[in-house]
């Protein structure tokens, strides 16, 4: 069937063990086509494809790189999304639909060089999130649950160890979380020409690089490692013998373990902060959505906990975010600038820790060099009087608990910061009595715990809502892994 996504697996006699090193054919000729062999690419030319389109590709972008302050405000965001969005969109302009399928329209070939590469890159990125979400459900792994670009695994907010310099080459494209909790790394390919072996054999050894990670938590000492139990490439193609028709390959062979002798460069990362960064870029792609044409909500919908935005172009599709999500937008954003300036920080503590544990008030050296920086910043013009009233709190707390613990740790000082009540000047009333929860901590679970049955709710509203409407309507409805709905809505007679 054309428009397929094909699966590969490798071959049952090799027990999972592939071998890297060889050539792109002899390399491919380790797998063959998985038990469930594919599954169908939406069609961008129906409301249900267009709407799952339009979710992988609000999450397939690269995301956030939050750097220590400054960083860039609320407009250079917006400007970045919107010139990511219509980027993105643009690939499906390469697109032409025959009664065949689609295919790779007949200009793409006459296109520059240079411009055929990015393209391919972003077809690419998109597919990668498609047939993810696929492999996930044919799988039984649930939906994808956190979809994180490298990039933002290299913020200054998120990554406290990074692997060494000389080993950031060839890194996965994306670190997956799916809802059973598995994790998986995943290298998106793309070409604007037919199936080529070599970019899946280069795309494997790209996905198998991460053998594992540790994820930090706030006041322990010992990390939490994670496995991912996948590694695949998935690269999107135009198949020329059918008539430059698109497909999707998608190798998955089971995660490779560590040998005993083995000690992989293993990263040190903040997943909190991930989330806070994926959740900054829904709140940053709903308000660019939001800048855009006027459009009518249907009546036969409802709001629900929802802010809505009309999609970029004259279609009946609209995106969602949680109010909730939306509402706390401004304590993220100070949660990130505080967390990517303090993170760099106590990583320099922590490799200088042995060294200074003969000093009993080492800690509070290092607290009161941190509370100054914080009473520092506090002073920027660029910032507004709640977030420099934070930034005082921070100040605040990191020396009264230098001066309460002479002798604290890096470990108690990320535990204090991420617990205590430093958003309180971002709510509404100013005393944290509003949306937002005062802490971090509280902040972050709230928006966990939130959105997963707030999305559940405004679909069993709608289906209600629209059992009763008078008028036969349907409704297509995707999720991205930031937590925004996308709704396709057509009213089929009256």
């Amino acid at each position: 069937m054309p428009n397929q996504i094909k699966f590969w697996v490798p071959q049952p006699a090799l027990a999972g063990a592939i071998n890297l090193s060889l050539g792109p054919k002899k390399f491919l000729a380790q797998f063959v086509a998985a038990a469930n062999p594919g599954a169908p690419l939406p069609d961008p030319g129906t409301l249900p494809g267009a709407a799952e389109l339009i979710a992988a590709t609000l999450d397939s972008g690269h995301g956030a790189n939050v750097a220590p302050m400054p960083v860039m405000n609320l407009l250079d965001r917006w400007q970045l999304q919107c010139h990511g969005l219509v980027q993105r969109l643009m690939v499906l302009s390469l697109l032409r639909r025959t009664p065949a399928g689609w295919h790779r329209a007949p200009f793409v070939a006459h296109l520059e060089k240079s411009l055929k590469t990015s393209n391919a890159f972003l077809l690419g990125m998109l597919y990668a999130r498609v047939s993810t979400d696929h492999w996930a459900s044919t799988n039984g792994w649930g939906q994808v649950v956190r979809f994180w670009h490298y990039s933002v695994l290299e913020s200054s907010a998120f990554n406290f160890a990074a692997i060494t310099a000389a080993s950031k080459a060839g890194n996965p494209d994306f670190l997956v979380q799916f809802s059973n909790g598995h994790w998986a790394c995943v290298e998106a390919k793309g070409t604007l020409d037919g199936f080529d072996e070599e970019k899946l054999r280069d795309g494997m050894r790209q996905a198998c690089k991460i053998i594992q990670v540790s994820w930090l938590v706030p006041g322990v000492a010992i990390p939490v490692v994670a496995a991912p139990v996948s590694q695949a490439c998935s690269l999107a193609y135009f198949d020329a013998p059918a008539g430059d028709m698109l497909e999707v390959c998608h190798l998955d062979p089971p995660a490779r373990k560590r040998t005993r002798r083995e000690r992989p460069p293993t990263p040190l990362w903040f997943l909190e902060a991930g989330d806070f960064i994926a959740w900054q870029c829904a709140t940053d792609q709903f308000r660019t959505l939001e800048r855009g044409h006027e459009s009518r909500w249907p009546e036969a919908l409802p709001r629900g906990d929802f802010e809505w935005a009309p999609w970029l172009v004259d279609e009946p599709i609209w995106v969602g975010v949680p109010k909730v999500l939306l509402s706390a937008a401004d304590a993220i954003d100070w949660s990130l600038h505080c967390l990517g300036w303090l993170l760099p920080e106590l990583r320099k503590w922590r490799n200088t820790a042995v060294k200074v544990l003969d000093r009993p008030k080492a800690g509070q050296k290092r607290l009161r060099k941190l509370s100054k920086q914080a009473t520092e910043r506090a002073g920027s013009e660029a910032l507004t009087s709640p977030q420099s009233r934070c930034w005082l709190l921070l100040a605040t707390l990191l020396e009264g608990h230098g001066d309460e613990r002479p002798g604290a740790t890096w470990e108690e000082a990320l535990s204090v910061v991420w617990n205590a009540d430093l958003l309180m000047p971002l709510s509404p009333d100013g005393v944290g009595n509003a949306v937002a929860p005062p802490s971090m901590e509280s902040l972050w679970r709230k928006l966990d715990e939130s959105q997963l049955p707030i999305r559940r709710k405004w679909r069993t509203e709608a289906n209600l809502a629209l059992a009763e409407f008078d008028g036969a309507s349907s409704v297509s409805v995707a999720e991205t892994a930031r937590g925004l709905l996308v709704v396709a809505y057509q009213r089929v007679n009256g």
